[in-house]
């Protein structure tokens, strides 16, 4: 559901509500959730004008950090 949409530039924001969700069975883990080592994710980094690739767990969110505190 599209709650709104502002437009500056070229860079529009969108402020939505997601209603469903669907995911086949193969990129689901052991517990049923979506395993994104699975899925292949990929994604667009506009500085460098490149895709990456994205899969690997590489930390926790929210305690990482702590050891910096």
């Amino acid at each position: 559901m599209l709650y709104r949409q502002a437009e500056k530039g070229n860079f529009t924001a969108v402020l939505a509500r997601v209603v469903n969700m669907a995911a086949d069975d193969t990129v689901l883990g052991k517990d049923g959730k979506i395993d994104t080592g699975k899925i292949g994710m990929i994604f667009y980094e506009s500085f460098s004008n490149s895709y990456y690739k994205l899969g690997e767990k590489v930390g926790k969110a929210w305690s990482e950090g702590k050891v910096f505190l």
